[in-house]
Formats: structure tokens, C-alpha cells, sequence
């Protein structure tokens, strides 16, 4: 990438991470909208709020540090 979109990437990712938890919440709540039965198990849901912080985690992480994901 060029190193202009590294920057910006970085600054983004920078910016996106304190709001992680409130994109979680409505992501989750998309979730429970769209699959409602998916979510009626309480272990089930927080596994998935668990897992959804996780995936948005490592995405602003690669995002922040120019991890290469295709190995």
C-alpha cells in the first residue's frame, strides 16, 4: 500500500478503537434483531459479544499496524 493509505489506515484504526465496544453493542443488536432465536441462549450471547470484540479487535489491529493477513 502506499504510504499514504498506511497513514490514513492507521489514523483511522486509531480513532475507531475507543468506539469498539459501542460497535460491538450494535452489531450484537443487529444480530439479535436479524436472528433473534440465535441469541435466546445467554451463554450463546455472550460468546458472541465476546467473539464480535475479538474480530474487531484484530481488524483494527491490522488496520493500525499493517499486519499482513494473507499468510
Amino acid at each position: 500500500m502506499g504510504t499514504e493509505v498506511d497513514v490514513f489506515l492507521r489514523r483511522l484504526a486509531r480513532q475507531l478503537r475507543p468506539q469498539v465496544d459501542q460497535s460491538v453493542d450494535t452489531m450484537v443488536q443487529r444480530l439479535r434483531s436479524e436472528f433473534p432465536e440465535l441469541l435466546q441462549d445467554e451463554d450463546l450471547a455472550a460468546l458472541s459479544v465476546q467473539e464480535t470484540t475479538g474480530h474487531v479487535t484484530t481488524f483494527l489491529d491490522v488496520l493500525e499496524h499493517g499486519l499482513d493477513v494473507a499468510t
